[in-house]
Formats: C-alpha cells, sequence, structure tokens
C-alpha cells in the first residue's frame, strides 16, 4: 500500500513522502544528491534493512590508489549492476542516469542545504 504526502520545507520547497510496503516495493532503489548529502549512509542502512546488495558509484569510478576508471569500463560496469534483480545503488555518473531510472522502483533525492552538509 502506497500513500503519498505533500508538505511545504522551511526553505518553502515542496517535499513529497511516500510510504511503502518496504518488501514489496524496494527493490532496486537508486540515491542520487549532492556530495556530502548522506547517499552512501542512507545506501547502507536501506539495503541492511531490505536484504540488498549495495553499490557505490565512487567504487565503481576510482580504482585502487583513487585513480580515475576510463570512461568505457564504467558504463558496462554499471549496466552489470542494474540488470540484476535487487540492488541499493547511490552516486553520480550521470551518463547512466536514464538507464537506473528506468530500472530503478525507488528514486531517492537528496537536496539538503550546503552548511547541512558540511556539518
Amino acid at each position: 500500500m502506497k500513500k503519498f504526502r505533500r508538505t511545504q520545507g522551511q526553505d518553502g520547497r515542496l517535499l513529497f513522502f511516500w510510504r511503502l510496503d518496504y518488501q514489496r516495493d524496494m527493490q532496486r532503489v537508486m540515491i542520487i544528491g549532492a556530495p556530502g548529502s548522506g547517499k552512501s549512509t542512507l545506501a547502507r542502512i536501506i539495503a541492511d534493512r531490505m536484504g540488498l546488495p549495495v553499490f557505490h558509484m565512487d567504487q565503481i569510478h576510482w580504482k585502487p590508489g583513487w585513480v580515475p576508471r576510463e570512461e568505457e569500463q564504467k558504463v558496462p560496469m554499471v549496466m552489470t549492476i542494474i540488470d540484476q534483480d535487487k540492488w541499493g545503488f547511490e552516486g553520480g555518473h550521470s551518463r547512466t542516469y536514464k538507464d537506473r531510472l528506468h530500472r530503478a522502483d525507488t528514486v531517492i533525492w537528496l537536496d539538503l542545504p550546503l552548511p547541512l552538509r558540511f556539518f
């Protein structure tokens, strides 16, 4: 059962909340947002509660020693992940947004103010 609620944040932006039947509805979760917004933390929490494998774009983007991976290697890695039945995937890489959005059943966008992300 899904219930939808709309409210207004302190800064005037509209906020939308859904109540989900977690066991059924959250099988492929995409979490996006600005650096420092809590994407990795939230992905680990959701994955733990839902029994999903969690994937971080940083682990795809960076090779050992903080060496950037070549673009032609990243896209196939992302596609292999999103072809799975269950996943929690956090991070950027806008080149694959369309494919991830198409497969995701849940999208969470973390849009926290800059001062809050630094503390």
